[in-house]
């Protein structure tokens, strides 16, 4: 991960394959960041576009056990058309996320973006009131904390996470055998390109 790409002759193909862990049941997704603009295609099929702000897809018919051939077409650049100089594969997950964890996570998003907009149009008393019944909810809900390096060992897999514990914590890359596996299996990238340019990943 975090490797540059073969080449900067746009576009990039970037290869990948993957199988799905067997016992995954719940809906699977691809989750990308390749450091420009993108067409992702599984099984030889379209399925979107990637861009900075639009990194996961989900795949309506994947399931356990089942084998993807992952292609994108990449062009290091952004929405806006601005180069970027040194692109890099930075992630490639396979997911399989939680629903009603998302749904709750929109939820709160929401409800504290809504306390900031109440407070910088003048009614910091509103804020108050839903900034205080955030705080109470996230009081109410049950966080395991009897084994810190497998919780921070899946919550640095998450960026933002990452970035947070990394400033506050001496040892945060706990890379543990005896942790529990991650929702989240990243692919790795080989960089070698062939002489059109294309670089293929290894199997997952």
């Amino acid at each position: 991960m975090n490797e540059s790409w073969p080449s900067r002759d746009f576009p990039v193909t970037l290869r990948f394959e993957a199988t799905v862990p067997a016992d995954w049941t719940g809906p699977v997704s691809l989750r990308f960041d390749v450091g420009g603009e993108g067409l992702l295609s599984v099984n030889g099929r379209p399925i979107g576009g990637l861009n900075p702000y639009h990194q996961e897809y989900r795949l309506a018919e994947a399931s356990g056990g089942q084998r993807l051939s992952i292609e994108i077409q990449a062009s290091p650049k952004d929405l806006f058309g601005r180069p970027n100089l040194r692109p890099r594969l930075k992630m490639a997950c396979l997911v399989e996320p939680d629903l009603e964890v998302r749904a709750l996570h929109d939820d709160l998003s929401a409800a504290h973006e809504a306390a900031r907009q109440l407070l910088a149009h003048g009614q910091p008393d509103l804020a108050a009131q839903l900034a205080d019944a955030l705080s109470d909810l996230f009081n109410q809900l049950p966080i395991p904390r009897s084994d810190s390096a497998a919780y921070l060992s899946r919550a640095v897999q998450q960026r933002e996470q990452a970035d947070q514990i990394a400033g506050i914590w001496d040892e945060w890359d706990f890379a543990s055998e005896d942790s529990p596996r991650s929702p989240m299996i990243c692919a790795r990238h080989s960089g070698r390109p062939d002489r059109s340019g294309t670089s293929a990943g290894p199997t997952c």
